[in-house]
């Protein structure tokens, strides 16, 4: 099948133009950036999306409509504890998939997969909906709904 479109959110265009992900295969690329960016010069492939912010952050609901409107319904989010605990926040996640391998890692600095919720009671949290545990040895994935 054809390659997805990948979608890049750098609010400040802080990924570097020589970056694998912009050369490797001469898939489509776009990059949700602020609108006050100058642009920087890429290859032929990748397409600047200038999108409006809210708190500093681009506003994910104005970038999914703008993907929805160019026929992209459905977006594959591998990112950090942040942008991940802002797409749960903003309810642009309805299905996930969460990935669990046989090793420890961490510290007491160590970044959460979703970040930026300040739960103080139990019954606020998102409820998830867990509707397959798979083994993928040696790692193990859970697909699940909200």
């Amino acid at each position: 099948g054809r390659n997805p479109v990948r979608i890049i959110i750098d609010s400040e265009l802080k990924t570097s133009s020589d970056s694998k992900v912009y050369h490797d295969d001469g898939t489509r690329v776009i990059i949700a950036t602020s609108e006050n960016i100058n642009n920087k010069t890429y290859p032929d492939n990748v397409e600047i999306l200038k999108c409006p912010l809210v708190n500093d952050k681009i506003d994910l609901h104005y970038l999914v409509n703008k993907l929805y409107e160019d026929q992209i319904a459905s977006i594959l989010i591998e990112a950090g504890g942040v942008l991940n605990g802002a797409f749960i926040k903003n309810s642009l996640v309805d299905k996930f998939y969460f990935f669990i391998a046989p090793k420890i890692l961490g510290d007491n600095q160590a970044k959460s997969i979703i970040e930026g919720f300040d739960i103080t009671d139990i019954n606020e949290t998102p409820n998830l909906r867990f509707d397959e545990i798979k083994s993928l040895p040696p790692d193990i994935m859970i697909e699940g709904y909200f």
